[in-house]
Formats: C-alpha cells, structure tokens, sequence
C-alpha cells in the first residue's frame, strides 16, 4: 500500500506541473531576436509604454531591470547581470535611463602611472559607458584602482551590449522624450531626409599648440567629404552651415552662415534625421574660430584670431522634431553639469546625442580616416549609420571599436594616449535601437542645393525626376509654377522667396537669394596651364582646387588644402599648373562667383539657359578672333566674332535645358 500511495502522489505533483507548464509557460527569449534591457534609475513615464509597444511591434524583448535590484557595487552587479544573463535573455542592447547622478558613468583613466609631461592636465578620467559594453573584459587587469589606463590594462572591447543613456531624471522630461522619440522613429523617411551640417573653423595654419605647428582645419572639409561618400548616395539632403567670415572663410560654398539665429530657425523649421557639428566646444556651446588679417600680409599671427559662440543651449528650440547629432566637440556631454548640450537637445525632442564627456582629440591634418582622431570616429560611424543602415547604437559602438582596434596610432598630432580617451569619451545619449534609412519605396534625391542664388528677375528651373507612364505629373502641384516640361519645373522667382517642390512624395526646399554683385571667372586652358580671367568688382576670392593643379601666384596659399586667395580686378588673369594630366577642378566658395564650363549655350554648367549665361556673354559680345579672350563658343555662327547675329541665337536658347 505505501508503494502505491508514493506513485500516487508522484502521479498527481507530475499532472500539476504539466498543468502549470501549459497554462504558465516560462518566459522564452528565442521567440523573438533580441532583449532591450532598460535600467530604470527613476520612474519610467508613460509614454515609456508607447516606445515597448513600438519596440515589441519591430520584434525586441522589452526587459525593465530596476537599479533597486542591484546590490552593492552597482556598476559592478550590473555587469555581473549582464555577463549572467546576455545569452539566457538574448540581450543585446541596454538603454540606461537616468544621469550620471542617478547611475554613475564609469571614471576611466587613459594613460598609464608611469608617463608625465605636458600633457598631463589634459589626459585626466573620463566619464564612459563602454564599461558596460563589454561586460567580460577586466579593465584593471594590473589592479591598481585605475581603470582603463594605456598601456597599463591593455584592454580590447568586443561590443557584446550597445549601450545609450537617456541622461534625465525628472518624469516630465523623460515622458516628453519618449514622445518624441517615438514619433520621429514613426516619421517616414522622406519626411526626414534632411541632414544639417555644421563646420566652423578648429586651428589656422601657423597656429601653435604646444609644440605642435597646426594646419587650417576646416570643419567643412569634413563635411564635404561625408556628403561626397555617404550623404547624397543615401537619399539624404545636405544643408551646409559653413563659415564665411574673416580673412579666410570656408572655401565651400554654404547654405546658410554660422550664426546663432540660422541653425535655431532651422532646427525649428524643419525635421533633420541627421545633425553633425565639427567645431570647438564646451558644456554649454560650440564656437567658431575667425582669422583678422589685420596688418593685410596674408600671413596668420596668433594675436588675429578670435572665437566666437555660434550655438549654445538657449539656441536649441521647444519642440524638436527629433534627429541624431554627433558632435565632434569638446565636452558637449559633460556629465557633471545640469546643462549641457547633449541633455539640452534630448529634453526637448531631439532622439539621440553622440558626444564628448571630457575633451575630445584629433589632427588639425585630416583628411580622410587613415589619419585617426575624433573624425575618424566621426566618419566611420556615418559609414555605418548612414551607409551600412546600421542601428545607432551599432554604428556607434561599432565605430569605436573599429577605431580603437585599427586606427589607433595613426593621428601624430596628439600624445598616444589621446585615442585612448577618445575610446572613453565619445558616448552615445538615446535610444540605440534607431535605425534610419532610406525604404524600398522612397527615392534617391540629387544633390541640388538648398539655396539657389541668382539675377533680379531672373527664373529658377529645378530638375524634377519624372515617374514614367501617364502618372508622372501626379506628386507635383503644377499650380505653383509657371510651366512644367521636359522633366523640369520653371518658376519666376521673387527675392527672398522660400518654395517647395515634391519630388516623388519629398518635399525640396529651395531659398532664392537674388545677387546684384555676380562675378565670372572665364577659363582659358592650355598645355601645361590654366588662366582664369576674372570679371566683377574688386575683390578677394578664394579658390578650392584639386591636388593636381597649383596657383603661380596668390596672396595666400595653403599648399596642404590647397586653397588660395587671390584679389583681383576686372580684367585681370589667375594662372595655375597642370602638375598632371588628369582631370581637375576648380571651385569657388561664393555662390555669386561663376566660373565658366566648356559648353555651348550653358556657360556656367547649371544645365539651363537663363540670364547667368547672357552675362557670360556680354562678356565676349564684340570680340573677334585677334583677342585672347575669343572662343568657339560664343561664336555661334562660327564667323569669327562674337555679334549680334549670335545673341540673336543665344536668345531663341532661352530656356532649354542643356544635358
């Protein structure tokens, strides 16, 4: 009788647990791809509820790890959490919600015990979350309290977990964020392809730091060659926010000037799904660094240089409209304060805020990633972000790791230890999980400007990329414009007027500025040179040129940019040297500067027909074959001057498109 009792009660206690299996399944973190673990430092907000559904909807675990729960040591219990759980709950992203008061970042040191000089004051512990990234790896494996320190720890990060932080701590700001946050996530592409980008000044060649001779950094340059990589390819727009004060001014043409007004109205205007900023920074503000040549020698001193605050907190508008910033700025992020820009921009609207915690480090001789620095960072994060449609908190954390894994020696400008602390002082504020990129059923843009300057009077055209089939007028109010054919758009402007077009279901903006000072720079090649005869009023000029072309002279020349000022009158000559055969350019950095294209009809190479090409002409209206100014092209009639005959042809031309 007991045997059978004892099979009873094992009998009874089995259906009971097949029971419960049934009906309470035990949680199973395979049936969807990966876990967000969300540390909750404070009381997650309503709204919270908004971004977990949004987040389950696109096939994540949301998991709420509360800080309460971890005991002793917290960024200690945390790790140990996640070394214990990362592959039982698929954890692969942890957004931390709260400051650095609420949950210390971690300190870590970049250079080791044994190295002091200069630099000393400047390598100092850093606030960083990479500690959490790797949860494996020993940051003190020489167990001196120090944690992180080159060469001393000699650590090697695998991103195990991509880390962001939401560093706010009230429950207003917090439910507002995550409002925001969602619906910019929620926002079509096309409704956010826009990207601002902003470059001022660094350093001007001649400048000293240290001992250390600087170049002309140009925050511009960095720009510009994003745009050329990645922006444009991405169905992006750029709008370029450029220096154009002082003796040397960008020397590409801008969208708009730095100034405090321009970038608040625009981020008030418009939706950006992309920010960057290169450009010295503080807790509180970026800044500008503007050259005064005073004593007009074309020769940098370091008593002519000014910096100038062109955005600060105030600056940033209620009711952003979201975005991701990377700022490659010193101390943007620094944690310690209750204002800074990274929180400014989080609380009210912006997504996520990549930036610096401590200063930042980088070769005032950039050019491309090989030669490392924060702009490596920088690029190779928008390689990912942008390119790769990398989740942010993949791109980030990936191009950190790529960074210090490949690119770690190559800046020679800055002590060994510098990329160390770049490692630690770049993190990433914001949702991790937000991807942004270009849908199947978007479509790819051109690279148009956002402002287009021209005559008084004048008519703008804008190339329209035509759907085929009778449907190809649908996603264009023709109403605007004037007239409509051939694949573009045709509108008489007014000054000052901003209008918009839809470019299959993208809203263009376009900003008319009319110019009453255009000048023209007439191109005459030869063999081994090229003279550029200049037309307009006196003035100086700065001209962007391929490696493979040198000026003979010029007032300043910055061999290594190879940029060049040159004051010129009407009527005067530029010439240069083919170093090589190959293709060249040559550009200049004001929008009312043309420089003539080797193309009948089009003389400014705008693909148009307008009133900038009759200006080229009246240029060359009267010559004949004996001046050194004559051209093929503007003898249309092919008789051996420039007459009437041919303005009458130019005219009847009015309004084509030249392709």
């Amino acid at each position: 009788m007991r045997i059978k009792s004892y099979y009873r009660k094992i009998i009874f206690f089995s259906i009971i647990f097949i029971f419960i299996s049934i009906c309470f399944p035990s949680k199973s973190y395979s049936e969807k791809k990966d876990t967000i673990l969300v540390l909750e430092t404070t009381k997650l907000p309503s709204s919270f509820l908004k971004f977990k559904e949004l987040k389950e909807n696109e096939g994540f675990n949301i998991e709420v790890l509360n800080i309460n729960s971890l005991n002793g040591d917290k960024d200690e219990s945390l790790r140990g959490y996640l070394r214990e759980n990362l592959e039982k709950m698929s954890i692969k992203y942890l957004l931390i919600v709260g400051s650095d008061k609420s949950f210390p970042m971690k300190r870590l040191t970049p250079r080791g015990d044994n190295v002091h000089d200069q630099f000393d004051g400047d390598l100092v512990d850093t606030p960083s979350d990479i500690y959490f990234v790797d949860p494996f790896e020993d940051f003190d494996k020489d167990k001196d309290g120090n944690f992180g320190e080159y060469p001393d720890d000699n650590i090697e990060i695998e991103p195990y977990v991509l880390v962001g932080r939401i560093p706010l701590d009230s429950e207003i700001s917090l439910d507002k964020y995550f409002s925001s946050l969602v619906e910019f996530e929620i926002k079509p592409f096309n409704e956010k392809n826009s990207a601002l980008l902003i470059g001022a000044y660094l350093a001007f060649k001649g400048e000293k730091w240290y001992d250390r001779d600087l170049e002309n950094e140009d925050g511009a340059d960095f720009m510009e060659k994003i745009i050329d990589d990645f922006i444009i390819k991405n169905g992006i727009s750029p709008i370029r926010v450029y220096e154009n004060e002082g003796t040397l001014p960008s020397a590409y043409t801008n969208d708009f000037t730095l100034s405090n007004k321009n970038i608040s109205n625009l981020l008030n205007e418009k939706t950006f799904g992309f920010i960057n900023i290169s450009a010295h920074g503080n807790p509180y503000s970026v800044a500008r660094m503007i050259w005064n040549d005073n004593d007009s020698d074309y020769k940098f001193n370091e008593n002519e240089s000014k910096t100038y605050i062109f955005f600060n907190v105030a600056d940033i508008p209620e009711g952003l409209k979201g975005g991701v910033v990377f700022a490659s700025s010193c101390l943007t992020a620094y944690p310690e304060s209750e204002i800074n820009l990274s929180r400014e921009f989080l609380s009210k609207g912006g997504s996520a805020y990549i930036g610096a915690t401590r200063i930042s480090w980088g070769p005032t001789y950039w050019k491309g990633p090989e030669d490392g620095g924060l702009l490596t960072i920088n690029y190779l994060f928008v390689k990912n972000f942008i390119d790769s449609h990398q989740t942010v908190g993949e791109a980030f954390w990936n191009s950190i790791v790529d960074y210090h894994t490949n690119y770690f020696e190559n800046d020679k400008e800055d002590p060994i230890e510098a990329a160390q602390m770049n490692t630690y002082t770049f993190n990433l504020f914001g949702d991790p999980t937000l991807k942004y990129a270009l849908e199947n059923d978007s479509f790819s843009i051109s690279s148009s400007r956002y402002s287009e300057s021209s005559f008084k009077d004048d008519s703008i055209f804008l190339k329209y990329n035509l759907l085929k089939g009778e449907d190809c007028k649908k996603d264009i109010d023709l109403a605007k414009y004037n007239s409509f054919q051939n694949g573009f758009i045709y509108k008489t402007k007014e000054n000052g007027e901003i209008f918009r077009i839809d470019e299959l279901n993208y809203e263009k903006e376009i900003r008319l500025i009319e110019s009453d000072d255009i000048s023209y720079l007439f191109k005459k090649e030869y063999e081994e040179k090229i003279e550029l005869i200049y037309f307009g009023k006196e003035r100086d000029i700065i001209l962007k040129l391929s490696d493979n072309l040198e000026p003979e002279k010029a007032k300043y020349y910055d061999k290594y940019r190879n940029i060049a000022i040159f004051k010129v009158r009407d009527g005067d000559s530029i010439i240069f040297k083919k170093i090589d055969k190959e293709e060249y350019f040559i550009d200049s950095n004001s929008q009312n500067i043309i420089i003539y294209r080797d193309k009948k009809f089009d003389y400014n190479g705008d693909e148009f027909v307008n009133k900038k090409d009759f200006y080229i002409f009246s240029k060359h209206f009267g010559l004949d074959e004996k001046s050194k100014l004559f051209s093929d092209n503007f003898d249309i009639f092919s008789d051996n001057k420039v007459d009437g005959l041919d303005l009458i042809y130019l005219s009847n031309k009015d309004g084509d498109v030249i392709k």
